[in-house]
């Protein structure tokens, strides 16, 4: 669970600096943030603030390579 910040690590296997996106959605499928973020080849790291959020479930997707992974956490 997740109560300020929510650390993100993610792998691509792309060779140039490029601009990717990361989303928040709720449950019902509600887009509340969308973020670019740059990628580089091999692992990332990014800070997502979480702050404003009511405690529940929450979906993450990530769009590396036209490949998208989701993930869900909690925020406390």
């Amino acid at each position: 669970p997740a109560s300020a910040l929510l650390n993100i690590t993610y792998s691509c296997l792309k060779t140039e600096n490029q601009k990717e996106k990361i989303i928040l959605s709720d449950l019902t499928g509600n887009i509340l943030q969308t973020k670019q973020v740059s990628v580089r080849s091999g692992e990332n790291h990014y800070w997502l603030n979480v702050r404003q959020l009511a405690s529940g479930i929450y979906f993450l997707e990530i769009n590396c390579q036209g490949a998208k992974s989701v993930v869900k956490f909690v925020k406390k």
